[in-house]
């Protein structure tokens, strides 16, 4: 749950609630290399704006980690809009973990 407040552009059509929901999974056929989804949604911050982008989003991303070593994670994800037109169509994520002992 946001309260964004007022902000200088578009402040009248600016949302005073907005709502966030996400839900995930993991799952560990291979021990080094977990398999995740998660599924996220929000509302809209502007109301009556008539852009599809300025509404509510509903997104899927679906990735896997692998376990190089103890130390170093690599992480691949692509994440794909559900609710066309309301989010970038598709993203991708790479990540390079390092842990240090």
């Amino acid at each position: 749950l946001l309260f964004p407040g007022t902000g200088d552009i578009l402040s009248e059509l600016q949302e005073d609630t907005v709502f966030f929901g996400s839900l995930g999974a993991q799952w560990r056929h291979w021990q080094s290399a977990p398999i995740k989804a998660q599924l996220e949604w929000h509302t809209g911050f502007y109301k009556d704006s008539g852009l599809r982008y300025l509404g509510d989003v509903l997104q899927l991303t679906f990735g896997a980690s692998w376990e190089i070593s103890p130390t170093l994670h690599f992480d691949f994800a692509i994440a794909e809009d559900i609710k066309e037109e309301a989010s970038p169509d598709v993203n991708f994520h790479f990540t390079l973990r390092v842990r240090t002992p």
